[in-house]
């Protein structure tokens, strides 16, 4: 059964709290209508439920997301590798220990810790193939498991040159930037000691970092480079 006007006003003032002389005339100064008046009822309803809605969310306990802790304590030992022809040299902010390779596939162990900080402040070691963690787990934490499925280490390096030039090719594009370099001075090598004879691969290599083997021209910053990050320093120079 709808309700009169009056009794829509009346509802209005005594459970809203509305003023009886504000509805006689709407904002455009018309007449309130008893469609007028439900719609002012129905919408302080809808106001009034979810009012009571966000009261009951509100007593709802909070449900934190933790961090997923890592399973790799802070001080476990991992191992790690260079990843340059060159030398490559880390001194620690926290510690003042120092890390000096000389040569590439050369192994020693750093703290977890100590690669996370490496990781926030200096990731282009990781990213950019400068030194190159052996340890899977820590890998999956870094998220470099995907990278490192297009590297070059001393265990694959022979089947990467075995490779034929279509599949090269596209290895080299995977290549992180900063491990180019000891690709190239590894096939300077080969190519040097005769491993490396196949002229389609040769040809591809020089036409991909634009010098030649033979009269070693200069390669822009692909085979010697040297660089200065922060306190870490990484140096690259194969002589």
């Amino acid at each position: 059964m709808a309700l009169k006007k009056s009794d829509l006003i009346k509802i209005l003032v005594d459970e809203y709290g509305y003023e009886k002389e504000d509805l006689k005339f709407d904002a455009e100064g018309k007449p309130y209508t008893n469609a007028k008046l439900q719609a002012l009822i129905d919408a302080e309803k809808q106001e009034a439920e979810e009012l009571e809605k966000a009261k009951e969310e509100a007593k709802k306990p909070v449900t934190r997301v933790q961090a997923k802790k890592s399973a790799i304590a802070d001080n476990e030992k991992i191992l790690v590798m260079n990843g340059l022809t060159g030398a490559l040299y880390y001194k620690s902010e926290r510690t003042n220990s120092a890390w000096e390779f000389e040569d590439f596939g050369q192994q020693d162990v750093m703290e977890y810790s100590e690669l996370k900080i490496m990781r926030n402040r200096y990731p282009r070691y990781f990213k950019e193939g400068w030194l190159i963690v052996l340890d899977p787990e820590v890998q999956k934490e870094f998220g470099l498991t995907e990278m490192y499925n297009h590297i070059i280490t001393p265990d694959n390096a022979d089947d990467v040159f075995s490779m034929n030039v279509e599949e090269l090719e596209k290895f080299i594009d995977a290549l992180p930037d900063g491990m180019k370099s000891s690709f190239v001075n590894m096939a300077q090598e080969r190519v040097e000691d005769r491993r490396l004879d196949s002229k389609t691969i040769i040809d591809m290599i020089e036409n991909k970092f634009n010098f030649s083997f033979d009269d070693n021209a200069p390669k822009d910053d692909i085979v010697s480079t040297r660089e200065k990050v922060g306190n870490g320093i990484i140096i690259v120079d194969k002589k």
